[in-house]
């Protein structure tokens, strides 16, 4: 798995990146055009639990959106994994090049990782992307940027990662406060277990079931903001 290739600097990403995903991200686009619409959305696809996160979403016939971070696409099993992942009607777009706090990069930093990313998204995937989100949800300056690229920048408006000690009750709590906000969510999750000492993946078909329960429309983001 993917995972197995990733050093200690990417693990300290990850763990800070859940650490600062718990508050809706406010920067860019945070809920779908039409009420009653859920997107799901994975950051930093492909980790350790992948394969099982796409045989559950293929199981309940649910289409996500994965944020891909760029550097992880050198991986000759990654590529693969996310070839399955469009083959099943997921939509990949674009995370960073390696993951960095784009608020502490100069601009031309930025437009490095958007132009390194899309670069090899063509290469590897055959296709760029449509759409951008920021490590940490932090944008710095991306927005006009990713202008420029004709790029959108996308947060979220609920985050339903299951950390470990974490249960039914508390996940239905925030997507309760979520829906005092909008009618309709764009949903950060990660699948990484290890990394993240969260239970994600395991939760995931429980967090389908309750979306469904509370009337949602599963989405990609794509359908997801369609005027």
């Amino acid at each position: 798995m993917r995972a197995s290739g990733k050093n200690v600097t990417l693990s300290r990403h990850l763990q800070t990146s859940l650490t600062a995903s718990r508050e809706a991200s406010h920067e860019g686009l945070t809920n779908c055009k039409q009420p009653g619409l859920f997107a799901l959305t994975f950051d930093d696809a492909p980790t350790d639990n992948f394969e099982r996160m796409l045989d559950v979403l293929k199981d309940h016939h649910v289409r996500a959106t994965l944020f891909v971070v760029g550097e992880y696409l050198r991986d000759p099993e990654s590529v693969s994994l996310l070839k399955r992942a469009e083959e099943e009607g997921h939509v990949i777009e674009n995370h960073s090049w390696d993951h960095s706090r784009l608020s502490e990069l100069s601009d031309d930093e930025i437009r490095r990782q958007i132009e390194r990313t899309e670069k090899i998204f063509h290469e590897q995937l055959g296709h760029g992307s449509r759409y951008i989100r920021a490590p940490y949800g932090d944008c710095g300056n991306l927005i006009p940027i990713a202008d420029e690229y004709e790029l959108t920048v996308v947060g979220w408006s609920v985050d339903l990662d299951v950390k470990s000690k974490e249960d039914r009750g508390t996940v239905e709590s925030r997507l309760s406060d979520a829906e005092d906000v909008t009618s309709s969510q764009i949903c950060l999750m990660h699948d990484s277990t290890h990394m993240l000492e969260t239970k994600s993946i395991d939760a995931l078909p429980e967090i389908i079931q309750l979306v469904h329960d509370k009337g949602y429309k599963f989405v990609t983001l794509e359908e997801c903001l369609k005027g």
